[in-house]
């Protein structure tokens, strides 16, 4: 199992480095948890190599 957390300024700019992250690589999600502050969105994706 391995975390890879990202973090944007926009809503948008997470969505489309998460998409990204997933399309790029062989994974099989396991979990994803979102979080907002003030400044950033961030999402810490959880995941195992397939």
């Amino acid at each position: 199992m391995k975390v890879k957390i990202l973090q944007a300024m926009t809503e948008k700019r997470l969505e489309k480095d998460i998409n990204e992250f997933i399309e790029s690589s062989q994974i099989k999600v396991l979990e994803l948890q979102f979080a907002a502050t003030v400044l950033y969105f961030s999402v810490m994706i959880l995941y195992e190599d397939t």
